[in-house]
Formats: C-alpha cells, sequence, structure tokens
C-alpha cells in the first residue's frame, strides 16, 4: 500500500467515523438534524479533498525527486486544485515552474498564494528571489520589505534588501539598511564600501571618508579603498596625503597601472620634480611598454630643466605609441626653450597632425613663431582658432596681444594684453609684453613701470631686471 492510499484510508476511517456519531446525535433529537448534516457533510467534503490534495502532492515529490518536472508539475496542480489555500503545495508547484524556467507561472502561483496566506515567510522568499533573479529589483525589494515586518531577516537577505535599495537608488533606504545590518552582524568591508559609495553620491565627503576609513580598519589590504580615498583627497587639494594613499595603494598592489599615473600626477601637482623622476623610473620598470610613464618622467625632466633627457624619455614615449599629441606637445615645448625652432616647428606640425583643433598646441605653436618674427599671419590664424575654444583664456590673450605688436598692431595689442591681466591679476610676462606695447606705442613712463612689475614677480629673470633699471 502506499503512503497516499494509507493517508487516504485514514480520512475514509475518520469520515465514517463522523457519520457515526452524527447519527448518534441525530437518535437523540431531531430540531438541529438538518444544520448538523450539512456540517457533516462540508467536513467531510473538505476532509477529503485535503485527502486527495495530500496523495497528489505526495506523487508530486516523487515525481520531482525522479527529474520527472512535468509530471511533478501536473500531480501539484492538481493537489493545488484540491486544496487551493495550501501554501505548501503552492510553493512546491512554484518551485517547479521556477526549474522548468516558467517564471510567469511561478510569479501567478506565488501571488495567489500570498493573498492567502500574507504572512508566509517562505512565501516571501520564494516570491523575493523569484524577482531578484528576474532582475525586477522594485517588487523584490517591496516583498523583503514585507518579509523583515514578519520576522527576522538572515544575515544574507538583510544585505540583498540593503543592496536592492541601493540599486533603486533609495540612498536613504540603503544607508539605513546598513547602518542596521552593522549593529545586527558586525562590521564588513564591503558594507562600509557600499555606504562610502552612497554618501561620494550625496557629496556627504566627511562621512565617505569615515566610512572607507572604517573599510580599511576591517581589511587593510584593499588597494582599491586607498585608491577612492586617494581620490577624494586630490579633489579636496589636499595633495600630500593623497601621495601617502596611492603608495600604500601600490605597496599592496603594484601591478595596476592606475595607481602608478594617480601617484605621478600627485607628485607633479606639487612640484616634486625629482620624486617624480625617481617614481616614474620604477614606473618604467613595472610597465616598458607603457608610453605614458615615459612621457611623465620627460615632463619631470623638463621641469628640471634637464632637457637632453627629458627628450631621450620623450623619444622613448614616441616609440612605443606615436599618436599622442600631449608628447610632441612637451617636445615643441623644450625645443622652444632650446632655441631650436626647426625641430620645435616639428613636433607641433606632428602633435597638429594627431590633434588639429588643440588649442594649447595652438598657442605654443603660435608664440614660438612670434618670438622667432616667423609666419606671423600664420601665427594669428593659429591663435584665433585657439580662442574661439577658450575666449577667456589668460594665456592665449596674451600670445594674441604679443603676436599683434609684432604686427606692429599696437593699440589692439593692448587691448587683448589688458584682457589678458584682468583674468588672472597678470604675470611677469604679461608685463613684459605690456612694456613693450607701451614703448612702440611712445609711452615710456608706462613702460619702465610694466618693466619694473615684471622685474618685481620674477626677480632673478635678467631680462627683466635690466629691462627695469
Amino acid at each position: 500500500m502506499t503512503a497516499g492510499n494509507s493517508v487516504l484510508k485514514k480520512h475514509v476511517q475518520t469520515v465514517g467515523l463522523i457519520f457515526i456519531v452524527i447519527g448518534i446525535i441525530g437518535c437523540a433529537g431531531t430540531s438541529n438534524q438538518t444544520n448538523i448534516s450539512i456540517v457533516s457533510d462540508n467536513s467531510a467534503s473538505d476532509s477529503l479533498a485535503k485527502s486527495k490534495a495530500m496523495d497528489h502532492f505526495l506523487s508530486g515529490t516523487l515525481a520531482e525527486e525522479t527529474d520527472e518536472l512535468y509530471e511533478a508539475e501536473t500531480e501539484y496542480q492538481i493537489a493545488l486544485l484540491h486544496d487551493p489555500d495550501s501554501p505548501e503545495i503552492a510553493l512546491a508547484l512554484a518551485k517547479v515552474y521556477l526549474k522548468l524556467k516558467e517564471t510567469e507561472a511561478a510569479s501567478i502561483t506565488l501571488e495567489r498564494a500570498l493573498y492567502s496566506n500574507p504572512e508566509d515567510k517562505e512565501l516571501l522568499q520564494t516570491m523575493s528571489m523569484l524577482f531578484y533573479r528576474t532582475k525586477q529589483p522594485d517588487k523584490a525589494y517591496r516583498i523583503m520589505l514585507r518579509l523583515s515586518n514578519v520576522g527576522e531577516l538572515s544575515k544574507r537577505e538583510h544585505l540583498r534588501m540593503s543592496r536592492l535599495a541601493h540599486q533603486l537608488e533609495y540612498v536613504d533606504d540603503a544607508l539605513k539598511h546598513y547602518e542596521d545590518h552593522i549593529d545586527l552582524f558586525g562590521p564588513e568591508k564591503d558594507v562600509f564600501n557600499r555606504m562610502g559609495q552612497i554618501y561620494l553620491r550625496k557629496r556627504e565627503i566627511k562621512h565617505a571618508i569615515a566610512a572607507f576609513e572604517s573599510s580599511i580598519e576591517t581589511d587593510p589590504n584593499q588597494s582599491e579603498i586607498y585608491f577612492v580615498l586617494g581620490r577624494v583627497a586630490v579633489s579636496q587639494d589636499r595633495f600630500d596625503e593623497a601621495e601617502n594613499l596611492f603608495h600604500s595603494a601600490i605597496l599592496i598592489d603594484p601591478t595596476t597601472s592606475r595607481l602608478w599615473v594617480n601617484l605621478l600626477l600627485t607628485l607633479y601637482e606639487q612640484g616634486k620634480y625629482k620624486e617624480l623622476v625617481t617614481e616614474s623610473s620604477k614606473a618604467i620598470e613595472r610597465f616598458p611598454e607603457s608610453p605614458r610613464f615615459f612621457e611623465m618622467q620627460g615632463t619631470a625632466y623638463e621641469q628640471l630643466k634637464r632637457y637632453a633627457e627629458a627628450l631621450n624619455s620623450l623619444d622613448m614615449a614616441i616609440t612605443l605609441d606615436s599618436t599622442r599629441a600631449t608628447i610632441f606637445l612637451t617636445k615643441g615645448f623644450i625645443h622652444h626653450k632650446l632655441e631650436q625652432w626647426g625641430p620645435g616647428a616639428e613636433a607641433y606640425d606632428k602633435a597638429l597632425a594627431i590633434k588639429p583643433d588643440s588649442p594649447l598646441v595652438l598657442n605654443n605653436y603660435a608664440y614660438m613663431l612670434s618670438v622667432q618674427d616667423h609666419r606671423l599671419d600664420d601665427a594669428l590664424n593659429m591663435i584665433d582658432l585657439a580662442l574661439k575654444s577658450e575666449p577667456d583664456n589668460s594665456s592665449f590673450l596674451d600670445t594674441k596681444g604679443w603676436i599683434l605688436h609684432k604686427l606692429n598692431r599696437n593699440e589692439e595689442a593692448l587691448e587683448y594684453l589688458k584682457s589678458a591681466m584682468k583674468v588672472d591679476d597678470g604675470t611677469a610676462e604679461q608685463y613684459y609684453h605690456l612694456g613693450h606695447v607701451y614703448k612702440s606705442l611712445h609711452e615710456p613712463d608706462k613702460s619702465k613701470k610694466a618693466w619694473k612689475q615684471a622685474a618685481k614677480l620674477e626677480p632673478d629673470n635678467e631680462e627683466y631686471s635690466r629691462l627695469a633699471r
């Protein structure tokens, strides 16, 4: 005899007993006989239905265990017809639907079951996972909230609820869930990191830093978090602190090039050019095929006026990648400093071939030509293109003023130089140019005053000091 038949026999026996009891009550009196008969008939019917439901449920379970999923589906469906309010049968059927990838049928089954059993924890858990796996985060999150009201969530469930709120950008709810998670289950680096990300998006930098630092305390071997803290420090011009953070990241993971790039950029921002040469050499040793590190090393040498070494590094960068306009820009600038006009023009031409609308290349090339009194019409066209992109750039305005001076258009030159000095209060070079324009306009007092201001701003410049005397 099968287990299902055994259960059925027991229910039949129970029904028989019910009818015997009804018969005895009927002998005792007749006033309520009709009502008692109706109730007894309903109880017998319900009991028989549940018995049939159990029989089909057990058959479905056996079919599912042997991977006969379609047979299991049929048995569970019949079982649910006999006992439509059973959460166990509904859950079993929904899980078979999920195995068969019939997600819509699973969803409908679970929703109906939850209507009758709104606080059934296992139904809520399955429904939540269904929505989570079918990428319906809003529905999954709402089910998780219902589940949290039914009883305590497990660690995994609580974290899933927190992440769903985060994914849906319910940032305040997500932060509250993450904080509760830490209170309930203790510190976790991933939770602190996610809190830090939210605070960054909210521009609550102090809270973000605190969250990331808590993460580091939990696990100090997180190069990515040191990197994030370094980037935050850079955004606040705390370059010395950023330098230390990037160093810490590199100690943990020296194989990630962007950590080195950010360290070198931080050194450049601080004017630590000797350290930049040293660290870029280390980066080159680790990433010998990366043109960027040779370029940054060349830039450091240029700032230190070690021009031959700078050009050597830049040529190495070009050997690895000849498509970077910035490398040729720096080469052109160095050749200008060395008054090597031919190589300078060649470098700028190559930069423009790569990036013809680069305002910085156009400005630097135009200025170099003006210094030589060479191709001044070309120089004027170049600086006009640069100013079209950046009309308020003081360096560009100064360059145009100087070119106009070289073309003997000194009234126009004066206007451009004054405009340049309004932008950044005037540099030594701008006062130097202004002095020459006033001289050409036959205003010697103003000319001398401008040169004195240039010498005051750059007292080590011999040319400025000579003109100021």
